[in-house]
C-alpha cells in the first residue's frame, strides 16, 4: 500500500501501491492500475464554513453528530442503491456513507460505488471528501473488481484530514 497526501494532506488515505496517481490542475484526482480489468477511483474534496462554530464540549452537538448531520443533509440519487447507512468513524471528527449506481457513458455501462466522508474541524469548517469508483458494469463480479472494492472499502474509512 502507499498513502497519497492529496493536495499536500487535505486528505491522507491508502492505495495499492502498483497504482497510477493524476491529478487535475483545478482540482481532483484520478488513482488506478494500469490493466484493463480494473477500475478507476476519483477524489473530489468540497470545504465549506459553517456561520455558526461547532462547539464539541459545551451541550451542543459532538463533531461525530454533526458530521452524521452533514451526511444526512445530502442527497443520495434516488436511483442509488445504499451499501452502508451512514456511520460515525472512530476519529470522532468523520462520518461515511457509501452507495453505488449504474451509469451509461458513451456505449458502456459502468458501476459507480461512492464513497462520500464528511469531516468536522471545530471551530467551524466542514470538508467532504467523495470518492467514485467506476467499472464496467459487465465486470463488477470479476475477481479484480471484488478485491479492489475491498481494499477500497477498508483504506477509505481510515481516511485522515489535516487538522
Amino acid at each position: 500500500m502507499k498513502t497519497i497526501n492529496y493536495r499536500g494532506g487535505v486528505v491522507t488515505f491508502q492505495i495499492p501501491s502498483h497504482w497510477i496517481e493524476e491529478y487535475g490542475e483545478a482540482g481532483g484526482g484520478l488513482f488506478y492500475d494500469s490493466s484493463q480489468d480494473s477500475g478507476a477511483l476519483r477524489l473530489s474534496v468540497l470545504s465549506f464554513s459553517a456561520k455558526e462554530p461547532f462547539n464539541q464540549f459545551s451541550g451542543k452537538p459532538s463533531a461525530r453528530n454533526e458530521a452524521v448531520h452533514a451526511l444526512e443533509t445530502l442527497s443520495i440519487p434516488e436511483e442509488a442503491c445504499l451499501i452502508s447507512p451512514i456511520e460515525a468513524l472512530p476519529d470522532g471528527t468523520s462520518a461515511i456513507v457509501s452507495y453505488s449506481k449504474t451509469e451509461r457513458e458513451d456505449d458502456d455501462d459502468l458501476k459507480i460505488w461512492f464513497w462520500q466522508i464528511a469531516h468536522i474541524s471545530p471551530p467551524n469548517k466542514i470538508d467532504f471528501a467523495i470518492f467514485s469508483y467506476a467499472a464496467l458494469a459487465c465486470a463488477e463480479d470479476s475477481p479484480t473488481i471484488k478485491a479492489e472494492l475491498a481494499v477500497l472499502n477498508e483504506n477509505l474509512r481510515k481516511c485522515r484530514f489535516y487538522k
